[in-house]
């Protein structure tokens, strides 16, 4: 089962209107850490109680990356073709205790940056119920997961 895939789209050079490409550089369902992930200190984890929980087709199982709060995870991909796109799709959970956009010490985000510019970045609030998270869960989906 995949959970991790990033890929990058491609215009194939020529005419204006040419068909997009896509090339996955990096997948992974985190059975082991590929060479291109610093995972700074997550561990892969058994899903445990999350197994089969996740989109249909494509729930948890097997092993994910978990990381604790304020952990930075770096994914370096070198080597890349020319592109203008990149898509990133990926299974994530909100688990343990976040604390949403609370105080200590900064709350609790989950940040996407490519090359230093931030494309997401939303807290996360599941621990007690007068938290505020600044994400906004899509129809059937549990705040904070």
């Amino acid at each position: 089962m995949r959970r991790f895939h990033l890929r990058l789209l491609i215009l194939a050079a020529g005419l204006p209107g040419t068909a997009v490409c896509q090339t996955v550089v990096l997948s992974t369902d985190f059975s082991s850490l590929p060479a291109a992930v610093s995972p700074g200190t997550a561990l892969l984890e058994g899903v445990q109680g999350y197994a089969g929980l996740g989109p249909s087709g494509d729930p948890f199982a097997g092993t994910f990356l978990r990381s604790a709060t304020g952990n930075p995870v770096t994914i370096q991909l070198t080597g890349r073709p020319p592109h203008n796109a990149i898509a990133l799709d990926f299974l994530f959970a909100a688990i343990d205790s976040l604390d949403g956009t609370g105080t200590f010490p900064q709350g609790d985000f989950f940040a996407i940056r490519i090359d230093g510019n931030t494309f997401f970045r939303e807290s996360f609030a599941n621990a007690t119920p007068g938290q505020t998270q600044s994400q906004v869960p899509p129809p059937g989906v549990a705040p904070g997961g």
